[in-house]
């Protein structure tokens, strides 16, 4: 069909702009509407829409030229790609509008953070292995990189960030701490924090990498009777013990800045505000793998289990999300995509986040034509 053609031509073209840079001229495609609730503290269903962008040759929509794309495109490994203000902090992420995307293995990507960042996307993951005494970002033991750890990938960064984004708070009297996004600095970005080796001591090494977020008041945090959002929510996942978050020792048993991913699949009263954050499950898993799945998306018996589970995790106060959705095709795939955004599911578990942040999901606009 023609225009799964034009989808596929549009993919392709995206994974050529990663790799040869921003002169290549993009086909990229808006998308109208978000998904769920933001966070646990937002009752309401959140709805978005990207900014009127500069128009290409090829009629599609461009990003604004900021300080976080032109990180992006002089990034070349951890620490060669943060200025100091003021070069980028009057237009660092302006016009970015933030959306309930999550970067599934986010420190695979070209640009680790910064690219998220830049596409809007509000959540980031990255895989940590403690040894000896060193957090180090990577998928495997096989795959570590001396330079690649969680604080040169990740905090480093998100502490230069935070530090421009506050950097008038002396000047004009303000007390309220901006988070990354300019058009709505009191969004939270979530970092989840997949713990590949042994939990207990992986999680205090976590919890002491923290301890200069948390001094200055950056996380999010539960004080013990109530959520004090901060810029920057962490969830730990992967191998986090469920009874280190209960009983955190950056302070007491009752103060927490890392929240559980909970189980989705299988939720209880005993995962709440006060010790969670998300709610996700693999949605492969789920169902029994990908052939489970037709081309027309997630069928009328599926949807009625997603509901009733994404139902439960909003009752709960948490944001649900799913991961491992079957990538091909990519019609299939974002099929998928709209479906979950129809049930409001909380956040999109996303490896083509590019083509999630911009992609029009009912099928308007494709590559500049519009359809509809």
């Amino acid at each position: 069909m023609e225009w799964m053609r034009r989808v596929r031509a549009q993919r392709a073209m995206a994974h050529m702009k990663a790799k040869t840079g921003p002169e290549v001229e993009v086909s990229e495609v808006v998308m109208e509407e978000g998904l769920g609730q933001f966070s646990q503290s937002e009752k309401s269903t959140s709805r978005w829409r990207l900014p009127s962008y500069r128009k290409s040759s090829l009629g599609s929509e461009e990003p604004p030229t900021t300080g976080l794309s032109k990180i992006v495109s002089s990034w070349v490994e951890p620490g060669t790609a943060t200025p100091a203000p003021p070069s980028w902090y009057p237009d660092f992420s302006r016009d970015i509008i933030p959306k309930a995307i999550h970067s599934h293995n986010d420190y695979w990507r070209q640009v680790p953070l910064f690219e998220a960042l830049s596409d809007g996307v509000t959540g980031v993951e990255a895989d940590v292995h403690l040894i000896n005494g060193e957090l180090y970002v990577a998928h495997s033991n096989s795959s570590i990189r001396t330079n690649r750890t969680l604080r040169s990938l990740y905090l480093d960064p998100l502490t230069s960030i935070l530090n421009n984004q506050n950097s008038d708070n002396g000047t004009n009297n303000s007390t309220s701490i901006k988070g990354v996004w300019d058009v709505d600095p009191s969004r939270t970005l979530v970092m989840m924090i997949d713990m590949k080796t042994e939990g207990t001591a992986t999680f205090d090494a976590v919890q002491e990498q923290l301890t200069p977020l948390r001094e200055k008041g950056w996380l999010t945090v539960w004080n013990g009777t109530s959520i004090i959002p901060g810029p920057i929510t962490v969830v730990g996942t992967g191998n986090t013990p469920f009874s280190s978050v209960l009983n955190s020792t950056s302070t007491n048993s009752t103060y927490r800045s890392i929240f559980f991913d909970a189980p989705l699949n299988n939720l209880s009263s005993a995962y709440n505000i006060s010790n969670s954050y998300y709610a996700s499950t693999s949605i492969t898993a789920l169902f029994g793998g990908p052939h489970k799945f037709p081309l027309s998306g997630l069928t009328q018996t599926q949807l009625a289990t997603l509901k009733t589970q994404t139902t439960r995790a909003s009752e709960l106060g948490l944001v649900s999300r799913y991961w491992d959705i079957p990538g091909w095709p990519v019609v299939r795939m974002m099929t998928i995509w709209r479906q979950l955004e129809e049930l409001q599911v909380g956040m999109l578990n996303a490896d083509a986040i590019d083509e999630a942040a911009r992609f029009n999901w009912r099928w308007c606009n494709i590559l500049g034509l519009q359809l509809c």
